[in-house]
């Protein structure tokens, strides 16, 4: 293992062999495999000054192992300071910041979806140095001020971030039919981005009661959304047996389950859904669908349900 290490150091690019976040850069995962190396190396030499200590071979052993913990600490020391250096020139081009022209959040005019304007630099920056400081690595004074201010609005921008990824995919998990119904709440949504008063980043306060309407506004669609959802999956198991409870045999049963879809639509209209034209308008064919399957089957198999005639054949 220790040769694997060394192997690793000497080499021109280090292959850290776990798992790389892509929010961290290359630089700062190295920071981290070192330091795991580090603490491996360590136990090792422990290992070997109180076991292998009257082995032959063990002082070299620890040799090796110590001038590796320096090589690694060495390695660290220098990634960091080349961190540090490129936060520090970013700082100085004053590209170390939150807008405060833009929004937070605005709808992209083209794709019309809706976006959080940050820099997602500032954002991994803010984020490594919290993990390099965890590992010991504190960042600079000037630098550790400059995160510092960045750290509570970053809090609202990650859940913005939250808010605009549920709002640009909830398209893809409405149902087509149920999306009227919900078309209050979208436009509530969508009047919150385009007509409240802009908030800016440095405004924590409004920022805060911004980020929480729209929190509000999210989680209204979404519980909208998940009980429509419900309601539709129960009326389809409902038409699913429909397909196959038999017409005429069965007829009563028909009727208690198409009374059980009506009973269904009524409960989400007396819940305050409007719209509900189109989800209804779809029901209607599936309903449709399942009558004509039950139809069609009953034809073919009309002969079982008439009475025997008796017939006498008399020949001459």
């Amino acid at each position: 293992m220790l040769k694997t290490i060394r192997n690793q150091i000497n080499s021109d690019e280090i292959d850290v062999q776990m798992y790389q976040p892509a929010e961290m850069s290359p630089l700062v995962q190295q920071v981290q495999w070192a330091k795991q190396m580090e603490v491996k190396v360590k136990d090792i030499h422990s290992c070997a000054e109180i076991y292998l200590k009257d082995f032959e071979g063990s002082t070299e052993l620890l040799a090796i192992a110590d001038q590796l913990m320096k090589d690694l600490k060495s390695l660290y020391i220098q990634l960091h300071e080349d961190w540090c250096r490129d936060l520090q020139a970013q700082v100085q081009k004053g590209s170390f910041h939150l807008s405060s022209e833009k929004p937070v959040v605005e709808f992209n005019k083209v794709t019309r979806l809706l976006e959080v304007q940050y820099d997602a630099r500032v954002v991994r920056a803010e984020r490594e140095a919290r993990s390099l400081a965890a590992l010991g690595l504190p960042a600079p004074a000037n630098l550790a001020t400059a995160l510092a201010t960045l750290t509570d609005s970053l809090c609202y921008a990650q859940r913005l971030h939250q808010v605009a990824s549920f709002h640009n995919t909830l398209g893809e998990r409405m149902i087509p039919s149920t999306r009227p119904m919900m078309l209050q709440a979208a436009l509530e949504l969508s009047a919150l981005v385009q007509d409240h008063k802009a908030v800016y980043w440095h405004d924590l306060q409004q920022l805060a009661n911004y980020t929480e309407k729209l929190m509000n506004a999210v989680l209204t669609l979404e519980s909208q959304n998940t009980y429509l959802t419900n309601q539709h999956i129960a009326i389809r198991n409902i038409v699913e047996e429909l397909m196959d409870t038999e017409l005429l045999a069965q007829h009563t049963e028909w009727k208690k389950k198409v009374k059980n879809i009506r009973d269904i639509i009524e409960k989400v209209e007396v819940n305050g859904y409007k719209n509900t034209d189109s989800w209804k308008l779809h029901w209607d064919w599936q309903l449709y669908k399942a009558l004509e399957c039950q139809y069609i089957k009953s034809l073919l198999s009309l002969h079982k349900h008439f009475p025997h005639f008796k017939v006498d054949l008399v020949l001459r």
